[in-house]
């Protein structure tokens, strides 16, 4: 075989190998860091939704856009930990995330009501995802 085919086939084996490489390793990362950013600004964005009683029928849509944003980040969680490469996994069980247990702590503040349940609840999702203290 001459020259040229072997690199045409060296190219091939390469550009299989980098396809592979960002579509099972790097993507899963990346959409783990978008998922804890829009974790962070929705944590931000909903804050004050936590009033109680609820006085008007805007207050009542917002209440129920947080629950179901926090449901979503639950189940967003969970997906993309699962598509996480397992090295990756491991360096986050070392950084002590964890995204799971903070995609548990979402399903409970999508159901607190007042401040004082969902303060808990955000603490423990702050520490899960180690992002820092956003309220």
């Amino acid at each position: 075989m001459s020259e040229n085919v072997w690199l045409f086939i060296a190219s091939l084996a390469v550009g299989a190998v980098a396809y592979c490489v960002v579509t099972f390793w790097l993507e899963p990362i990346l959409q783990y860091h978008r998922i804890r950013h829009q974790v962070t600004s929705d944590l931000v964005f909903y804050a004050n939704s936590f009033r109680y009683p609820i006085e008007d029928s805007e207050d009542e849509r917002v209440v129920g856009e947080r629950r179901q944003v926090n449901r979503r980040h639950a189940a967003d969680l969970v997906a993309n930990f699962q598509r996480l490469p397992f090295p990756y996994r491991t360096w986050l069980r070392i950084k002590k995330e964890d995204p799971s247990r903070a995609a548990s702590e979402f399903i409970g503040l999508a159901n607190s009501v007042m401040l004082e349940q969902a303060e808990p609840r955000i603490r423990a999702i702050e520490k899960a995802l180690g992002i820092g203290r956003v309220l």
